[in-house]
């Protein structure tokens, strides 16, 4: 099997197209933002809608893959944010739980003066 960036380049170019306002490729600036010897992190963005795509395209054995989904993200926010730990079901529960028992949680973690507390 083929290994190389333009069997990569290639990939890319099967996916560089907005799924919604159908810009072709000359429209889109691709960001590869990770890669190995398998695979590719791209981040694309058209320029006539301004939608943004995050794409893993990968080789394998079967051949060339890609999986992609539309994002509000920018690539330099996917960098951030692609290595921090992800929350967990009992992190979620344990703010429902802080949030409900103090109205005033987010003014005091800001340190914000509050009104007067019913």
């Amino acid at each position: 099997m083929q290994n190389s960036p333009s069997f990569f380049d290639e990939g890319i170019k099967l996916i560089s197209f907005c799924p919604l306002c159908q810009a072709k490729q000359e429209k889109m600036a691709v960001n590869i933002l990770e890669k190995n010897e398998t695979a590719r992190l791209v981040h694309l963005e058209c320029q006539s809608c301004n939608t943004a795509i995050l794409a893993l395209v990968m080789v394998s054995a079967a051949g060339l893959n890609s999986l992609g989904m539309i994002t509000d993200l920018s690539a330099d926010e996917v960098l951030k944010f692609k290595d921090i730990e992800s929350l967990e079901a009992d992190d979620l529960l344990d703010f429902y739980q802080m949030q409900k028992k103090n109205k005033f949680w987010l003014s005091e973690l800001l340190n914000e003066p509050v009104g007067e507390r019913a």
